[in-house]
């Protein structure tokens, strides 16, 4: 009925009824969905540097770990890596879960960092500031496998260069810990 019918309906291009599927699916975390829906938006016309900017966008409004997941589907979409509804994850990976939390330096998010670890995690631990980030993942060398990844929750590049090298690293992330806070009146 979807398809056929909604889908079908004049009033909206398939080239809008995509962007704004992909939008509230990116909104909504709805990964398995959305993994279908970006391959479907490129067959409908939508440009990448439009589905990038959608992704940035609801960052913003529906939250980093929504668009983060949102960013490494996409990639993967425009790398040609992925089929239209196959598995995301890598078999090869399968037994290797990776792990990200954000503000983790220190306090709630470093302790988060040392339970995942405990539990076999490849952790990436982030922080604003690089000598931070890795002074703290050296703090749990002896714990597990913990990495240093610079990342600013409030800066939309610093978003993008994260995602992009946790894609060039793992190609996909497990767990998403959003424990950074922004607050701008600092």
């Amino acid at each position: 009925m979807l398809f056929d019918d909604v889908w079908e309906r004049k009033e909206l291009s398939k080239r809008d009824r995509s962007l704004i599927t992909v939008a509230a699916l990116i909104a909504l975390n709805r990964p398995d969905q959305l993994r279908f829906h970006l391959g479907k938006a490129v067959e409908n016309g939508v440009r990448k540097e439009e589905l990038i900017e959608t992704i940035t966008h609801l960052a913003f409004y529906s939250g980093w770990p929504n668009a983060m997941t949102a960013v490494l589907l996409a990639k993967e979409i425009f790398e040609g890596k992925l089929a239209i509804m196959t598995q995301r994850r890598p078999l090869h990976a399968s037994l290797v879960r990776i792990a990200l939390v954000t503000g983790a330096n220190r306090g709630i998010g470093f302790e988060v960092c040392r339970r995942l670890a405990e539990k076999d995690f490849v952790v990436l631990l982030t922080a604003r500031d690089a000598a931070k980030a890795q002074k703290a993942a050296r703090k749990l060398a002896n714990v597990g496998t913990v990495e240093a990844l610079v990342l600013d929750v409030g800066d939309a590049s610093s978003i993008k260069k994260a995602a992009n090298e946790v894609a060039r690293r793992y190609g996909y992330l497990d767990v998403l810990v959003n424990n950074a806070g922004i607050n701008y009146d600092t």
